[in-house]
């Protein structure tokens, strides 16, 4: 599960072309002569998607094994966050609310930009490094490996006490062979005693 970009944009009205505001990325999983292609690639697929995305939606649009998700708020400050197909969405598009809401605290003058100008918002950079991991960047995936985690530990926990038990019964069985010599033992030596009793 990789996050490789995070976009914010001004989209002031439907047919404008969107400007970025702010971005971050994450490339290194691409070698290094790729990465200005790359680069280039997420934020062509990131301005369409939110020029085509209706104020108010969240969208997903898969390109060549990539997700980009996108989200425009009624105020016109959209966003978009590409993923390879294994991130969760539900995770991405948390994220992208949060950035958005941090975003609009900084009051950087971002519905004057009609052209790409890029405010310096570092906390963009952070936000993409830790969601890379989604299981720990976001509660209820924490919860769920948690969950699925002791659900491992039940299981192996069921499997050592069904061996522990084939070991008891092999146990058992022996000391049944056990009882059942010893019961020969006592019958003989009884048989043995009865000649030497004195009266």
């Amino acid at each position: 599960m990789k996050l490789y970009t995070l976009m914010i944009f001004n989209k002031p009205a439907e047919d404008a072309r969107p400007a970025v505001v702010s971005s971050a990325e994450m490339l290194g999983d691409f070698m290094f002569y790729e990465r200005g292609s790359v680069r280039e690639l997420t934020r062509f697929v990131s301005r369409e998607v939110v020029q085509r995305s209706p104020k108010g939606e969240r969208n997903s649009v898969m390109h060549k094994g990539h997700l980009c998700h996108a989200y425009v708020r009624g105020d016109g400050l959209a966003m978009a966050a590409i993923s390879d197909e294994e991130y969760p969405p539900r995770v991405a598009f948390s994220l992208i609310h949060e950035m958005m809401e941090q975003f609009t605290l900084k009051e950087f003058p971002w519905k004057a930009a009609t052209e790409d100008h890029e405010f310096a918002f570092s906390v963009l950079q952070e936000y993409i490094e830790k969601f890379q991991d989604p299981t720990e960047a976001d509660k209820l995936m924490k919860i769920q490996k948690d969950i699925d985690q002791t659900r491992e530990t039940v299981i192996m926990t069921i499997d050592q006490l069904l061996q522990r038990g084939e070991k008891l019964d092999a146990l058992a069985a022996r000391s049944d062979d056990l009882s059942f010599q010893s019961k020969v033992f006592v019958d003989k030596s009884k048989e043995m005693n009865s000649c030497c009793t004195i009266l």
